[in-house]
């Protein structure tokens, strides 16, 4: 799933106002002033991941240029521009005690997932993420690569150039390798440039 930012205010959200409100409680602030600035408006994103609670969607996405930068945003921040869900995706849900912000609102704590294999079958895994522990880092970075090549990206303009024998060359290393054509994009093995291809 490919998106991009065109909002980050809840309060301009173009939903109802009672489920903007939500949003504007889940910041911590409670304030229709507070914004979700870990995206930037017109900026593009990879959706590694999809969670739903009571009720109410997030993306977690992150930046191929910014590996290891990964953040869990509403999804009213972003207009959806590719609906494909990736290959890897699985679903999983939870049922947890109400959640009470600080504002007083109650709402029911359910939670549906849809991301890689570990994170939905290993019960502590996105508390383990958060918490920055290695094995579930590497994990979700090993994931976002495959994400990132898997479809199209807009955004992104490089072209690998296309060679003989059926090699491909890095434009801005001049590594030449053979691609995998499974995905959309490439990305190269020496210096990770992520790029479209022809063919």
């Amino acid at each position: 799933m490919y998106v991009r930012c065109k909002n980050i205010m809840p309060a301009a959200f173009d939903i109802e106002r009672a489920h903007a409100k939500y949003y504007e409680t889940r910041l911590g602030r409670g304030s229709k002033d507070a914004g979700f600035d870990f995206v930037k408006v017109g900026e593009y994103y990879v959706v590694y991941a999809v969670k739903v609670f009571s009720g109410y969607p997030y993306f977690y996405v992150g930046h191929h240029a910014r590996p290891n930068d990964w953040f869990t945003i509403p999804a009213p921040c972003f207009e959806i521009l590719d609906s494909r869900v990736s290959r890897y995706w699985h679903f999983g849900m939870r049922f947890i005690a109400p959640i009470t912000t600080s504002l007083g609102d109650t709402y029911l704590g359910t939670s549906s997932v849809f991301a890689f294999k570990e994170w939905i079958e290993e019960n502590q895994f996105f508390e383990r993420l958060v918490d920055c522990k290695d094995r579930e880092l590497k994990l979700m970075s090993n994931y976002a690569a495959l994400m990132d090549i898997e479809f199209g990206q807009t955004a992104i303009k490089e072209m690998a150039l296309t060679l003989s024998d059926g090699y491909y060359g890095c434009p801005r290393c001049a590594h030449e390798w053979q691609i995998d054509k499974s995905n959309e994009m490439v990305r190269c093995p020496n210096c990770s440039l992520v790029m479209h291809y022809e063919g």
